[in-house]
Protein backbone atom coordinates (compact mmCIF):
# COMPACT_ATOMS: atom_id res chain seq x y z
CA UNK A 1 0.00 0.00 0.00
CA UNK A 2 3.05 2.33 0.38
CA UNK A 3 4.53 1.59 -2.61
CA UNK A 4 1.44 2.46 -4.02
CA UNK A 5 0.42 5.71 -2.72
CA UNK A 6 4.10 6.78 -3.04
CA UNK A 7 4.16 6.07 -6.93
CA UNK A 8 0.77 7.51 -7.12
CA UNK A 9 2.06 10.93 -5.49
CA UNK A 10 5.73 10.65 -7.93
CA UNK A 11 7.52 10.42 -4.91
CA UNK A 12 10.84 9.53 -5.20
CA UNK A 13 12.27 9.62 -1.42
CA UNK A 14 10.34 8.90 1.78
CA UNK A 15 10.95 8.86 4.81
CA UNK A 16 8.69 6.63 7.17
CA UNK A 17 8.27 7.17 10.89
CA UNK A 18 7.05 4.90 13.76
CA UNK A 19 7.82 2.28 11.42
CA UNK A 20 7.69 -0.38 13.98
CA UNK A 21 9.85 -2.92 12.44
CA UNK A 22 12.39 -5.12 13.97
CA UNK A 23 15.98 -4.51 13.83
CA UNK A 24 17.86 -3.79 10.66
CA UNK A 25 17.48 -4.53 6.92
CA UNK A 26 16.21 -3.52 3.71
CA UNK A 27 14.23 -5.21 0.72
CA UNK A 28 11.97 -4.14 -2.00
CA UNK A 29 7.99 -3.16 -1.42
CA UNK A 30 7.06 -3.61 -5.32
CA UNK A 31 6.04 -0.53 -7.93
CA UNK A 32 10.14 -0.08 -8.14
CA UNK A 33 10.46 0.86 -4.65
CA UNK A 34 13.40 -0.24 -1.97
CA UNK A 35 12.73 0.08 1.64
CA UNK A 36 15.22 0.73 3.80
CA UNK A 37 14.69 0.62 8.14
CA UNK A 38 15.82 1.28 10.81
CA UNK A 39 14.36 -0.72 14.26
CA UNK A 40 14.82 -1.93 17.78
CA UNK A 41 16.48 -5.51 17.97
CA UNK A 42 13.63 -6.70 20.56
CA UNK A 43 10.56 -4.92 19.92
CA UNK A 44 8.20 -2.87 17.64
CA UNK A 45 8.31 0.35 19.15
CA UNK A 46 9.96 3.61 17.46
CA UNK A 47 11.55 2.75 14.46
CA UNK A 48 12.87 5.01 10.90
CA UNK A 49 12.78 3.82 7.25
CA UNK A 50 13.65 5.58 3.81
CA UNK A 51 11.88 4.45 0.73
CA UNK A 52 13.74 5.14 -2.25
CA UNK A 53 12.53 4.51 -5.88
CA UNK A 54 14.84 2.54 -8.97
CA UNK A 55 16.24 6.03 -10.36
CA UNK A 56 17.26 7.41 -6.55
CA UNK A 57 18.31 3.73 -5.67
CA UNK A 58 21.10 3.42 -8.56
CA UNK A 59 22.81 6.78 -7.22
CA UNK A 60 22.80 5.53 -3.37
CA UNK A 61 26.58 5.72 -1.89
CA UNK A 62 25.60 4.30 1.66
CA UNK A 63 23.01 4.25 4.22
CA UNK A 64 23.73 4.07 8.36
CA UNK A 65 21.50 2.27 10.42
CA UNK A 66 21.71 4.39 13.77
CA UNK A 67 18.95 3.56 15.77
CA UNK A 68 15.47 3.29 16.19
CA UNK A 69 15.16 7.03 15.80
CA UNK A 70 17.75 7.99 13.53
CA UNK A 71 18.50 6.99 9.73
CA UNK A 72 20.84 8.26 7.14
CA UNK A 73 22.23 8.07 3.69
CA UNK A 74 24.18 9.38 1.06
CA UNK A 75 23.29 9.69 -2.53
CA UNK A 76 25.25 10.82 -5.30
CA UNK A 77 24.35 13.73 -7.55
CA UNK A 78 25.67 15.79 -10.26
CA UNK A 79 27.57 18.20 -8.30
CA UNK A 80 28.70 16.49 -5.12
CA UNK A 81 26.50 14.55 -2.31
CA UNK A 82 22.87 14.45 -0.65
CA UNK A 83 23.03 13.33 2.86
CA UNK A 84 19.30 12.78 4.09
CA UNK A 85 18.51 11.99 7.87
CA UNK A 86 14.99 10.38 8.90
CA UNK A 87 14.40 10.86 11.98
CA UNK A 88 11.45 10.72 14.91
CA UNK A 89 11.98 12.84 18.04
CA UNK A 90 10.05 11.64 21.38
CA UNK A 91 6.67 13.21 22.15
CA UNK A 92 6.71 16.77 23.81
CA UNK A 93 5.50 14.88 27.23
CA UNK A 94 8.83 12.40 27.20
CA UNK A 95 11.44 13.26 29.72
CA UNK A 96 13.82 16.13 29.62
CA UNK A 97 16.63 13.01 29.47
CA UNK A 98 15.40 11.26 26.48
CA UNK A 99 14.75 14.70 24.43
CA UNK A 100 18.29 15.51 25.51
CA UNK A 101 19.83 12.08 24.12
CA UNK A 102 17.75 12.48 21.00
CA UNK A 103 18.93 16.01 19.77
CA UNK A 104 22.49 15.66 21.07
CA UNK A 105 23.13 12.71 19.13
CA UNK A 106 21.43 14.26 15.72
CA UNK A 107 23.00 17.37 16.48
CA UNK A 108 26.45 15.38 16.53
CA UNK A 109 25.86 13.42 13.43
CA UNK A 110 24.59 16.98 11.53
CA UNK A 111 27.88 18.18 12.91
CA UNK A 112 29.61 15.52 10.50
CA UNK A 113 28.02 16.33 7.25
CA UNK A 114 30.30 18.52 4.53
CA UNK A 115 28.66 21.93 4.18
CA UNK A 116 29.32 21.13 0.62
CA UNK A 117 26.73 18.48 0.87
CA UNK A 118 22.69 19.06 0.01
CA UNK A 119 20.96 18.56 3.22
CA UNK A 120 17.56 17.09 4.20
CA UNK A 121 16.07 16.23 7.19
CA UNK A 122 12.80 14.61 6.82
CA UNK A 123 10.73 13.51 9.83
CA UNK A 124 8.20 13.40 12.92
CA UNK A 125 9.86 16.11 15.28
CA UNK A 126 6.84 15.96 17.96
CA UNK A 127 6.88 19.37 17.77
CA UNK A 128 5.38 23.08 16.68
CA UNK A 129 6.66 25.58 16.01
CA UNK A 130 5.91 29.61 16.30
CA UNK A 131 7.90 32.98 16.03
CA UNK A 132 6.54 35.82 17.57
CA UNK A 133 9.43 38.36 18.09
CA UNK A 134 11.02 37.87 14.75
CA UNK A 135 13.49 35.34 16.72
CA UNK A 136 13.71 32.58 14.38
CA UNK A 137 13.20 34.62 11.14
CA UNK A 138 16.94 33.00 9.77
CA UNK A 139 14.67 28.87 10.38
CA UNK A 140 10.87 30.01 9.92
CA UNK A 141 9.16 30.92 6.63
CA UNK A 142 5.84 33.04 7.08
CA UNK A 143 3.84 30.21 7.84
CA UNK A 144 3.54 29.57 11.89
CA UNK A 145 0.39 27.95 12.25
CA UNK A 146 0.94 26.48 15.55
CA UNK A 147 2.31 27.91 19.41
CA UNK A 148 5.77 27.38 20.44
CA UNK A 149 6.54 23.86 22.58
CA UNK A 150 9.33 22.41 23.96
CA UNK A 151 9.92 20.39 21.31
CA UNK A 152 9.53 23.40 18.82
CA UNK A 153 12.06 25.48 20.77
CA UNK A 154 14.46 22.26 20.73
CA UNK A 155 14.09 21.81 16.88
CA UNK A 156 14.64 25.52 16.58
CA UNK A 157 17.53 25.80 18.11
CA UNK A 158 18.93 22.61 16.51
CA UNK A 159 18.20 24.48 13.27
CA UNK A 160 19.33 28.17 14.08
CA UNK A 161 23.07 26.03 14.87
CA UNK A 162 23.52 23.82 11.84
CA UNK A 163 22.24 26.72 9.92
CA UNK A 164 18.97 24.63 8.08
CA UNK A 165 15.72 26.02 7.25
CA UNK A 166 11.66 24.47 7.58
CA UNK A 167 10.10 23.80 4.39
CA UNK A 168 6.74 23.50 5.59
CA UNK A 169 6.54 27.33 6.88
CA UNK A 170 8.05 29.05 3.17
CA UNK A 171 5.40 28.37 1.36
CA UNK A 172 1.37 29.72 1.72
CA UNK A 173 -1.29 26.91 1.62
CA UNK A 174 -4.59 26.76 2.51
CA UNK A 175 -4.88 25.56 5.73
CA UNK A 176 -6.06 21.92 4.83
CA UNK A 177 -2.32 21.68 3.37
CA UNK A 178 -0.63 22.58 6.17
CA UNK A 179 -1.33 20.36 9.12
CA UNK A 180 0.31 17.15 8.81
CA UNK A 181 -1.48 15.16 12.55
CA UNK A 182 -5.03 15.55 12.58
CA UNK A 183 -6.49 13.97 16.06
CA UNK A 184 -9.65 11.43 16.33
CA UNK A 185 -11.88 14.42 17.91
CA UNK A 186 -11.55 15.97 13.99
CA UNK A 187 -10.80 18.90 14.92
CA UNK A 188 -7.63 19.35 16.48
CA UNK A 189 -4.96 19.59 14.29
CA UNK A 190 -0.51 20.35 14.29
CA UNK A 191 2.45 20.50 12.17
CA UNK A 192 4.32 18.30 13.54
CA UNK A 193 6.36 16.42 10.40
CA UNK A 194 9.20 18.52 9.08
CA UNK A 195 10.95 18.31 5.53
CA UNK A 196 13.87 20.76 6.45
CA UNK A 197 16.98 22.05 3.78
CA UNK A 198 19.95 23.48 3.97
CA UNK A 199 19.79 27.17 4.11
CA UNK A 200 22.48 27.10 1.04
CA UNK A 201 20.47 24.62 -0.98
CA UNK A 202 16.90 26.59 0.60
CA UNK A 203 15.98 28.15 -3.53
CA UNK A 204 16.20 24.36 -5.08
CA UNK A 205 12.73 23.70 -3.18
CA UNK A 206 10.18 24.96 -4.82
CA UNK A 207 7.12 23.07 -3.31
CA UNK A 208 5.70 22.20 0.15
CA UNK A 209 2.81 20.70 1.67
CA UNK A 210 0.20 18.47 2.78
CA UNK A 211 -1.90 15.91 0.71
CA UNK A 212 -4.84 14.44 2.60
CA UNK A 213 -6.05 12.20 0.00
CA UNK A 214 -2.84 9.34 0.66
CA UNK A 215 -3.68 6.84 2.27
CA UNK A 216 -0.30 5.49 4.36
CA UNK A 217 -2.24 2.88 6.66
CA UNK A 218 -3.86 3.46 10.15
CA UNK A 219 -2.21 6.21 11.36
CA UNK A 220 -3.65 9.99 12.25
CA UNK A 221 -0.86 11.74 10.10
CA UNK A 222 -0.89 13.12 6.24
CA UNK A 223 1.46 12.32 3.77
CA UNK A 224 4.15 15.64 3.47
CA UNK A 225 5.74 16.24 0.16
CA UNK A 226 8.39 18.50 -1.07
CA UNK A 227 10.35 19.08 -4.35
CA UNK A 228 13.68 19.37 -4.43
CA UNK A 229 15.31 20.20 -7.88
CA UNK A 230 18.18 18.25 -8.12
CA UNK A 231 19.90 16.51 -10.99
CA UNK A 232 21.45 12.47 -9.57
CA UNK A 233 24.24 10.86 -11.03
CA UNK A 234 23.92 6.64 -10.73
CA UNK A 235 27.25 5.84 -9.57
CA UNK A 236 29.42 3.11 -11.55
CA UNK A 237 28.96 -0.58 -10.43
CA UNK A 238 30.29 -3.77 -10.80
CA UNK A 239 28.79 -5.63 -14.38
CA UNK A 240 26.85 -8.50 -13.34
CA UNK A 241 26.53 -11.40 -16.14
CA UNK A 242 22.43 -11.08 -17.18
CA UNK A 243 20.63 -14.58 -15.85
CA UNK A 244 19.91 -17.10 -18.86
CA UNK A 245 16.84 -19.07 -19.21
CA UNK A 246 18.75 -22.28 -19.39
CA UNK A 247 15.11 -24.10 -19.50
CA UNK A 248 15.41 -23.65 -23.24
CA UNK A 249 18.10 -25.73 -23.44
CA UNK A 250 15.46 -28.60 -23.24
CA UNK A 251 14.41 -27.88 -26.96
CA UNK A 252 17.12 -29.79 -29.05
CA UNK A 253 17.29 -26.70 -31.67
CA UNK A 254 18.47 -24.51 -29.37
CA UNK A 255 20.97 -26.67 -28.33
CA UNK A 256 22.70 -27.26 -31.88
CA UNK A 257 22.42 -23.71 -32.54
CA UNK A 258 24.29 -22.29 -29.11
CA UNK A 259 26.92 -25.58 -30.09
CA UNK A 260 27.47 -24.13 -33.39
CA UNK A 261 27.88 -20.46 -32.16
CA UNK A 262 30.12 -21.48 -29.96
CA UNK A 263 32.12 -23.57 -31.87
CA UNK A 264 32.38 -20.35 -34.76
CA UNK A 265 33.33 -17.80 -31.59
CA UNK A 266 36.55 -19.96 -30.38
CA UNK A 267 38.00 -20.90 -33.84
CA UNK A 268 40.42 -18.12 -32.89
CA UNK A 269 41.40 -18.90 -29.57
CA UNK A 270 44.43 -21.48 -30.66
CA UNK A 271 46.15 -18.41 -32.26
CA UNK A 272 46.74 -16.74 -28.67
CA UNK A 273 49.63 -17.22 -27.15
CA UNK A 274 48.79 -14.93 -23.62
CA UNK A 275 46.51 -17.11 -21.18
CA UNK A 276 44.85 -13.84 -19.35
CA UNK A 277 43.64 -12.71 -22.92
CA UNK A 278 42.68 -16.59 -24.05
CA UNK A 279 40.35 -16.48 -21.11
CA UNK A 280 39.11 -13.10 -21.25
CA UNK A 281 38.04 -13.89 -25.10
CA UNK A 282 36.70 -17.17 -24.14
CA UNK A 283 34.50 -15.56 -21.16
CA UNK A 284 33.51 -13.06 -23.40
CA UNK A 285 32.47 -15.58 -26.15
CA UNK A 286 30.74 -18.24 -24.22
CA UNK A 287 28.37 -14.86 -22.38
CA UNK A 288 27.63 -13.89 -25.49
CA UNK A 289 26.90 -16.64 -27.46
CA UNK A 290 24.74 -18.13 -24.59
CA UNK A 291 22.59 -14.94 -24.21
CA UNK A 292 22.14 -14.70 -28.40
CA UNK A 293 20.81 -18.06 -28.25
CA UNK A 294 19.53 -19.22 -25.20
CA UNK A 295 18.27 -15.77 -24.42
CA UNK A 296 17.73 -13.90 -20.90
CA UNK A 297 15.67 -15.23 -18.23
CA UNK A 298 12.35 -12.98 -18.04
CA UNK A 299 11.75 -11.42 -14.42
CA UNK A 300 8.45 -12.87 -12.87
CA UNK A 301 6.43 -10.05 -10.95
CA UNK A 302 4.44 -10.91 -8.41
CA UNK A 303 1.51 -8.60 -7.04
CA UNK A 304 2.11 -7.75 -3.88
CA UNK A 305 -1.62 -6.62 -3.38
CA UNK A 306 -4.93 -7.58 -4.83
CA UNK A 307 -7.33 -5.59 -6.70
CA UNK A 308 -9.67 -6.09 -3.53
CA UNK A 309 -7.25 -4.96 -0.92
CA UNK A 310 -6.80 -1.61 -3.77
CA UNK A 311 -11.07 -1.31 -3.38
CA UNK A 312 -10.85 -0.88 0.32
CA UNK A 313 -8.28 1.63 0.25
CA UNK A 314 -9.97 3.45 -2.05
CA UNK A 315 -12.97 3.30 0.18
CA UNK A 316 -11.12 4.19 3.15
CA UNK A 317 -10.14 7.48 1.30
CA UNK A 318 -13.31 8.63 0.05
CA UNK A 319 -15.08 7.92 3.28
CA UNK A 320 -11.90 10.32 5.21
CA UNK A 321 -12.14 13.06 2.62
CA UNK A 322 -16.47 12.89 3.02
CA UNK A 323 -15.96 12.61 7.32
CA UNK A 324 -18.01 10.33 7.04
CA UNK A 325 -15.44 8.44 9.92
CA UNK A 326 -18.22 5.47 10.80
CA UNK A 327 -17.07 3.59 7.20
CA UNK A 328 -14.26 5.00 7.14
CA UNK A 329 -13.30 2.77 10.84
CA UNK A 330 -15.32 -0.15 9.50
CA UNK A 331 -12.70 -0.07 6.48
CA UNK A 332 -9.55 0.53 9.08
CA UNK A 333 -6.62 -1.37 9.42
CA UNK A 334 -7.57 -5.11 9.83
CA UNK A 335 -9.51 -5.61 7.54
CA UNK A 336 -7.14 -4.08 4.97
CA UNK A 337 -4.26 -6.55 6.83
CA UNK A 338 -6.61 -9.61 6.63
CA UNK A 339 -7.12 -9.34 3.11
CA UNK A 340 -3.18 -9.13 2.90
CA UNK A 341 -2.06 -11.80 4.96
CA UNK A 342 -4.94 -13.98 2.88
CA UNK A 343 -3.49 -13.22 -0.66
CA UNK A 344 0.51 -14.29 0.76
CA UNK A 345 -0.51 -17.23 2.45
CA UNK A 346 -0.89 -20.58 1.21
CA UNK A 347 -3.82 -22.29 0.23
CA UNK A 348 -4.71 -24.42 3.24
CA UNK A 349 -4.14 -21.82 5.72
CA UNK A 350 -6.02 -19.36 3.28
CA UNK A 351 -9.56 -21.73 4.05
CA UNK A 352 -8.15 -20.94 7.40
CA UNK A 353 -8.01 -17.80 8.24
CA UNK A 354 -11.15 -17.46 5.71
CA UNK A 355 -13.02 -19.38 8.38
CA UNK A 356 -12.34 -16.63 11.26
CA UNK A 357 -14.56 -15.10 12.88
CA UNK A 358 -14.76 -10.92 12.23
CA UNK A 359 -12.88 -8.26 14.13
CA UNK A 360 -13.48 -5.09 15.29
CA UNK A 361 -11.32 -2.86 13.85
CA UNK A 362 -8.87 -0.57 16.35
CA UNK A 363 -7.39 2.98 14.96
CA UNK A 364 -4.59 4.80 16.89
CA UNK A 365 -5.26 8.02 17.75
CA UNK A 366 14.37 17.20 -13.18
CA UNK A 367 12.50 17.25 -9.86
CA UNK A 368 13.16 15.00 -7.02
CA UNK A 369 10.05 14.77 -4.82
CA UNK A 370 10.50 14.50 -0.94
CA UNK A 371 7.92 12.67 0.89
CA UNK A 372 7.43 12.14 4.95
CA UNK A 373 5.05 9.08 5.56
CA UNK A 374 3.96 8.18 9.32
CA UNK A 375 2.97 4.49 9.60
CA UNK A 376 1.35 3.59 13.09
CA UNK A 377 0.50 -0.31 13.96
CA UNK A 378 -2.16 -1.58 15.74
CA UNK A 379 -1.26 -1.07 19.71
CA UNK A 380 0.60 -3.98 20.73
Amino acid sequence: MLALELKRFGVAVAGVTEARLIGNDSEDIGEGYHLIWSGDQRTKTNGVALVLDSRTRRCLLSYEQISDRILTAQIQHKHGKWTIIVCYAPTNQASDEVKDHFYTQLSSILAKVSPHDVLNLLGDFNGTVRDTDGVWNSVLGPVKPDCLNDNGLRLLQLCTMHDVVITNTLFQRKEVHKYTWYSNDRWTRKMLDYIIVSRRWRSSIINCRTYRSAESGNTDHRLVVSNLRLRLKAHKRDHRPPKLDLSNLTNSNTRQVHAVSISNRFDCLGQISESEEAWQLFKDGLLLSAESTIGRLKPRKKSWISQETLDIIEQRRKARLAKDMVTYRRRNGKEINSSTETERCSPKKRQVISRRPPERATHAPYTNTLGIVQMESHPL
